[in-house]
């Protein structure tokens, strides 16, 4: 249950968190390799800010799952992409799909998206 948060800042983060959490760690978008793989420890790009804290809990509530997630923060949004391309990520969550489908249309990304994450302004 949740209870009122009053800074506005702090609710926003623990509803995304939340939603995050509730979809069992799902990430926007792969590396082929990660797809197949049935892995127990991931490198999740991410966007440095808000993400930070909102992947503070999705960790917490991964590792009571058994799963260990490591959170690799990039400060540009090109990089997370580069990074997961390269192989150097397991996978990121910043971006919304028409971007990622840019990215892979401009780049010749071969990463997929695998599922939905929160994306704020």
């Amino acid at each position: 249950m949740l209870t009122i948060i009053k800074n506005r800042l702090s609710r926003r983060v623990a509803l995304a968190a939340i939603a995050v959490a509730a979809v069992s760690v799902s990430v926007l978008s792969v590396s082929g390799p990660a797809v197949a793989e049935d892995k127990k420890d991931l490198k999740v790009g991410i966007i440095s800010g808000e993400d930070e804290d909102v992947w503070r809990v999705v960790t917490a509530e991964a590792a009571k799952k058994g799963l260990t997630i490591e959170t690799v923060v990039f400060n540009d949004y090109t990089q997370p992409n580069e990074a997961l391309e390269r192989g150097e990520i397991d996978a990121n969550a910043f971006q919304h799909l028409p971007y990622l489908e840019n990215q892979i249309k401009t780049n010749g990304y071969k990463i997929v998206p695998v599922g939905y994450t929160g994306v704020w302004p």
